[in-house]
Order: structure tokens, then C-alpha cells, then sequence
């Protein structure tokens, strides 16, 4: 990369941003992990980075570091927070200008009413199918909920439409972004998000204790509930762990629905567990099981599963076709089919364990993510 490129100013919006030195950082969801791998691995000589974020908790926005905002977008509701949301990065983008360019890890995260420079926007996942899978008419909210996902649906839009390139993390999105969106094809880019295999790596010296593990958001749309049905039939005495991802959670939450359920398997439930944690449970895992519903676009824990030696159990659509073997992959909602392949997979553990053989990583690669997305700046920079 050239003198002029390397001075040149990049601007990364995500969600939940925790800095790897902090040792309690809990990213779990794709979304929030992915991104933030992904601006740590950037060389400090390629680019003056910058970092904003959101926050959960109280903060101040006068960082004596400039380089790192948090911002607090808790204000309002619906689809008010989002427009608020879009101003408060909007202003807080001005104070860095001039800017040359501006990757934000999703459109709500966009700094639109004012920028300078070019603008990048990754769909890590895409709203309007996802809230469509998650989406249950039950009481007159749901009705002002359903009118709320639809207004930022549109405004959704015009920000991927105004974005100089836009990144799909699955080719499976890229139909969606098009088609959905009304997004030019040229612009998308498929980039698949990609694994630290530095932190999710098999460690011969962990014995896999756990039968089977869960992670997630709890939402509809992962298919817990069938992950849940499929055990009980099961009928057996299994370590069975479900780690829920914190960070955005749509509506519905179904954590305390699930809860007692798992519970009364004896399983047990953890919330936002460190990344060190979350390796840890990979790495004494037999399997890990990614049962969705109705939408995915490929999740992070099965890259993050295969690197770690446990063998991942998916519903065979959406991007996951684009990783797994057929004999990695379920019918979408099958409990039956689901209990079966538990139960075989736990009997012939070491068979299913040479199936990951076959399984290509090098494009779900951390480094494969970075060189991707490195070229895609100097494109849209020129």
C-alpha cells in the first residue's frame, strides 16, 4: 500500500465494541464479534483508524481518546431511537472529519446526514427477513412493532442504496440485498466473515465433556425450541449447555420461556460469556447445534465450531449450505430428524469429526477477511 494510502483516515461504526485488552469482553453475537475482529486485525500502518460504538450503559461521549467514541443511543423508542440513532453517529463523525472512509456494520449504524468520504456498509444479516422470522402477532404492541420494522425497512434502503459498496457476509444474502433492497448488484460484495483461529482452536488437553451446546441470541429464529424438544426425546442423561448472546436482541426475548425447560433437562443456561469462556466450551464440545428458523445468513459459532473440533449440526438452508456437507445438515425444523442425528453423532463421534476434513476454512478465515476487505478500501478509495 502506498505513502498517500496509509494516511488515510477509516472510520468503523459497530455495535458493543469491548477492546480485546479488556479481559472480560463478552462478544458472542456475530454481529457484534465479527467487526470487531475485523478493525483489530487491521495494521495500524495501513490506515489512522477510528472506532464508534454503542453502549448500553451511561457513558460520556468525551473520550480523552479520540480515536474510540461510545455513544449512548438508548434514548426514545422505535423507529425515533433509529433516527436518533443515525444523527448521534452522524454528528459524532463530524468532530474526525475530514474522513476518507466510513465502514458501518450495519445501516443503523450509518453516519448519513452528513459525511465526508466514502461510505462502506456490511449486512451482517439482513432486518427486514430476519424480523419477518421472528415476528409474532400477539397483542395490539405487535401491530406498532410490525409498523415500526416496516419505516426503518425503508429508511434501510436509501442507506444501502447511498453506500459506495456494500459487503454480504453469505452469497445466500446477496438475493435479499438485491432483490429485497433494491440494491444495485455491482456494488455488493460477498466477504464471509471470518474465524480467529488464534482464539478458537482445538486443545488436546480439554476433555469434551459437553454433549452438545447452543449458541445465540435467544430469539425465534434460532430454533431453540426445537433444539429443546429434540433432547427431551432424546431421553438421556446429557451435559447440555445454551450460551445466550447479549448485545441486540430483537423482540421476541425468549430466554425466560426456555430457561426452565433446559433446566429441567439439566442443562444449563449462560448469558454473554467471555470469548476465552466461549473457546473453552467449544473446545470440550461434542457437537454444536445451529437449528434455525426461517432466516439465517451463515453464523459465526459454526465457523467457530469446526476450528474448535466440534462437529456442527445446521439447518440445511440459507448461507450455511455454503460451508457444511449434506451430512452436516438437517431439514429446517424437523425435532425427529434433529433427535436422530444427536443420537447418532454421539454414538459415532470420531466418524462425524472426519467429515470437518472436508470442510474448506480457508475462506472463513480471520486473515482471508482482512486481505478481502483491505482490497475492497483501496477499490472504493481508487
Amino acid at each position: 500500500m502506498s505513502d498517500r494510502q496509509e494516511s488515510k483516515k477509516l472510520l468503523f461504526t459497530l455495535w458493543d465494541y469491548v477492546p480485546k485488552e479488556d479481559p472480560s469482553r463478552a462478544l458472542v453475537g456475530g454481529m457484534v464479534k465479527n467487526p470487531a475482529y475485523l478493525f483489530e486485525a487491521i495494521p495500524e500502518e495501513s490506515f489512522e483508524k477510528h472506532s464508534m460504538t454503542t453502549s448500553k450503559d451511561p457513558v460520556s461521549e468525551e473520550l480523552s481518546d479520540p480515536s474510540r467514541m461510545i455513544l449512548d443511543t438508548r434514548s426514545y423508542v422505535g423507529f425515533f431511537r433509529f433516527i436518533s440513532r443515525l444523527h448521534k453517529f452522524s454528528r459524532a463523525a463530524e468532530r474526525l472529519e475530514p474522513l476518507d472512509l466510513v465502514h458501518a456494520h450495519t445501516p443503523a449504524l450509518a453516519p448519513t446526514f452528513s459525511r465526508s468520504g466514502k461510505l462502506i456498509v456490511t449486512a451482517h444479516g439482513t432486518h427486514w427477513p430476519e424480523f419477518w422470522a421472528n415476528f409474532r402477532l400477539s397483542s395490539l404492541k405487535d401491530v406498532f412493532v410490525l409498523i415500526n420494522a416496516f419505516v426503518q425497512f425503508q429508511i434501510e434502503k436509501r442507506i444501502y442504496r447511498s453506500a459506495d459498496a456494500v459487503v454480504s457476509v453469505s452469497e445466500f444474502q446477496v438475493k435479499e440485498l438485491v432483490e429485497d433492497y433494491g440494491i444495485d448488484r455491482s456494488k455488493v460484495h460477498v466477504i464471509y466473515n471470518g474465524v480467529n483461529q488464534d482464539t478458537y482452536k482445538v486443545r488436546e488437553h480439554l476433555n469434551r465433556d459437553i454433549d452438545v451446546l447452543f449458541v445465540g441470541r435467544p430469539v425465534p429464529k434460532k430454533g431453540i425450541e426445537v433444539l429443546v424438544e429434540a433432547l427431551q426425546r432424546l431421553n438421556q442423561d446429557l451435559n447440555v449447555v445454551f450460551v445466550f448472546g447479549g448485545g441486540w436482541v430483537s423482540t421476541p426475548n425468549v430466554a425466560a420461556q426456555v430457561t426452565p425447560e433446559i433446566e429441567s433437562l439439566g442443562g444449563i443456561v449462560k448469558h454473554s460469556v467471555s470469548e476465552e469462556t466461549l473457546a473453552e466450551l467449544l473446545s470440550r464440545s461434542k457437537i454444536l447445534v445451529a437449528p434455525s428458523l426461517g432466516y439465517e445468513s451463515i453464523p459465526t459459532v459454526v465457523f467457530e465450531a469446526i476450528s474448535s473440533g466440534a462437529v456442527p449440526i445446521a439447518t440445511g438452508k440459507f448461507g450455511t449450505t455454503e460451508l457444511l456437507p449434506p451430512k452436516l445438515l438437517l431439514e429446517e425444523g424437523d425435532v425427529e430428524q434433529l433427535s436422530l442425528r444427536l443420537e447418532n453423532v454421539l454414538k459415532n463421534l470420531e466418524d462425524y469429526q472426519k467429515l470437518l476434513d472436508e470442510v474448506d476454512l480457508s475462506k472463513f478465515t480471520l486473515s482471508n477477511c482482512l486481505a478481502r476487505h483491505l482490497n475492497l478500501y483501496r477499490s472504493v478509495l481508487g
